[in-house]
């Protein structure tokens, strides 16, 4: 269940209101082209040059990737960039997490100061102004009908 508190600080309304930068093309297919050569010759670098595209293509400054441990129930951070490498290697649970609310709503839900919400992120120094969280979940292969 969602808490009032962290429906306070997603932004998705605000996003409307934006202007969208113009889409370069060109810039995006090589981004593609990038990582599909890494995951033949180097899947160690993949997560590390995705998270990069995207601090890129977004102009964001701190990015990275968690990832669930459903036998734990806590996220595990990987590839993690600017201030928020402080986390990198360590763990939050899955019901405490903004990473656990772009789950249970199972889409992008951009965030405002989530600090505000989250103590652990508090605790550390860090402060978000803005966040957009993206889930990016693995399904698996169906099985071939006979």
């Amino acid at each position: 269940m969602i808490s009032g508190e962290v429906f306070d600080i997603i932004i998705t309304d605000e996003l409307a209101h934006r202007h969208s930068a113009r889409p370069n093309y060109l810039e995006e297919k090589l981004a593609f082209r990038d990582p599909a050569d890494d995951m033949a010759n180097n899947p160690k670098d993949v997560l590390p040059r995705l998270v990069r595209l995207a601090m890129d293509a977004c102009g964001a400054k701190p990015a990275g990737f968690s990832i669930l441990d459903h036998r734990d129930k806590e996220f595990r951070w990987f590839a993690l960039h600017g201030s928020l490498a402080a986390f990198e290697g360590t763990r939050t649970p899955l019901d405490f997490s903004p990473c656990g609310v772009t789950l249970a709503m199972n889409s992008p839900v951009p965030m405002m100061h989530p600090e505000t919400v989250y103590g652990w992120i508090r605790d550390a120094g860090i402060s978000i102004p803005e966040v957009l969280l993206v889930p990016l979940q693995l399904r698996h292969p169906r099985k071939p009908k006979p």
